[in-house]
C-alpha cells in the first residue's frame, strides 16, 4: 500500500490531509511488514523532529480504522499492535512476536473448521486467523 493510496482514501472519507496524519501514514506505509505500537509511531514520528502526542496518534489510528485500512490486533502482554491491511486476496498472518514481523499466509486453512461448523450447525459469519511465534531471524 503507498501513502498516496492512504491519503487518498482518507481524503475520499472527508478526513483532512493534516501534517500530522500524513506522519502518521508514512510510518505505517514504511514499516508494513511489522506490526507497530502507538508507541513506536511516537517514536518514529519524534525522530523526525515532530512534536506530537499519543492522543494525536491514537485519534489518526481510529481514522485509519475506520475506513477499513488498518488492522488491529493484541497479542498476550495485552498491547494493541496496528499495521495497514493488506488488501488483496483473504489470507492469514504469521506473526513474530519479538520484532513483530508478519509473514502472509496465502491461503485459508478454514476448511475444517467450516466443516465442523456445519456438522454442529453452526453458521460461521466471518474468522482471522494469526499464528503467533518466533521469525527465523529472532530464533537465532
Amino acid at each position: 500500500m503507498t501513502i498516496d493510496y492512504v491519503l487518498q482514501r482518507l481524503k475520499e472519507k472527508g478526513f483532512k490531509l493534516t501534517d500530522q496524519r500524513e506522519l502518521v501514514v508514512h510510518a505505517l506505509v514504511e514499516h508494513q511488514d511489522r506490526l507497530m505500537t502507538v508507541e513506536n509511531l511516537l517514536e518514529w514520528v519524534r525522530e523526525k523532529h515532530v512534536k506530537m502526542n499519543m492522543t494525536t496518534i491514537y485519534r489518526n489510528l481510529e481514522a485509519l480504522e475506520s475506513i477499513g485500512i488498518l488492522h488491529k490486533t493484541m497479542l498476550d502482554d495485552q498491547t494493541s499492535y496496528y499495521k495497514l491491511t493488506c488488501g488483496g486476496e483473504h489470507h492469514h498472518h504469521f506473526i513474530c512476536m519479538s520484532c513483530g514481523k508478519i509473514t502472509n499466509i496465502d491461503y485459508c486453512p478454514m476448511d475444517i473448521i467450516d466443516t465442523l461448523a456445519e456438522q454442529n450447525g453452526f453458521d460461521v459469519e466471518s474468522h482471522k486467523l494469526e499464528v503467533y511465534g518466533l521469525c527465523k531471524t529472532c530464533k537465532k
